[in-house]
């Protein structure tokens, strides 16, 4: 790898990792979920194990991005998913305050969708590199 497909990752890895961290800051209030009664338990657990996961995945895949391990980008994929089904929370913080409300979901999918294919191509950029310094 060239020099500069080097610190493109590099900083394409720290954008996310930023991105996944200030997903994390902003919705914070996500937390509610644990103080929240609810008679089925069932529905209750639910919404905890789905704050937790938010919580804990893109804590952990920030972690492992700014780290350049296998299990920051594993994490990342679980949190794309638990963010965007479950909580319905864009990676670009403040969209939801620019946008009217009829179109956030369909452009938090979009955005959360683009989020994933950029950590994929991370990913792979990072496997091929780790491939070559093997070689």
């Amino acid at each position: 790898m060239t020099k500069e497909e080097v610190l493109t990752a590099k900083n394409g890895r720290i954008l996310l990792a930023v991105l996944m961290f200030l997903a994390v800051i902003v919705h914070w209030r996500v937390i509610y979920l644990f103080t929240m009664p609810v008679t089925p338990i069932g529905y209750y657990l639910f919404a905890c194990l789905a704050a937790g996961g938010f919580f804990v995945f893109n804590i952990l895949a920030g972690i492992g991005l700014l780290k350049q391990k296998n299990w920051g980008y594993v994490c990342g994929y679980f949190a794309v998913g638990m963010t965007t089904a479950f909580e319905s929370v864009s990676y670009m913080p403040f969209l939801s305050a620019l946008l009217p409300m009829t179109v956030i979901a369909h452009v938090t999918l979009v955005v959360n969708g683009l989020f994933l294919i950029a950590l994929i191509l991370l990913h792979l950029q990072h496997l091929k590199a780790k491939r070559q310094a093997s070689v």
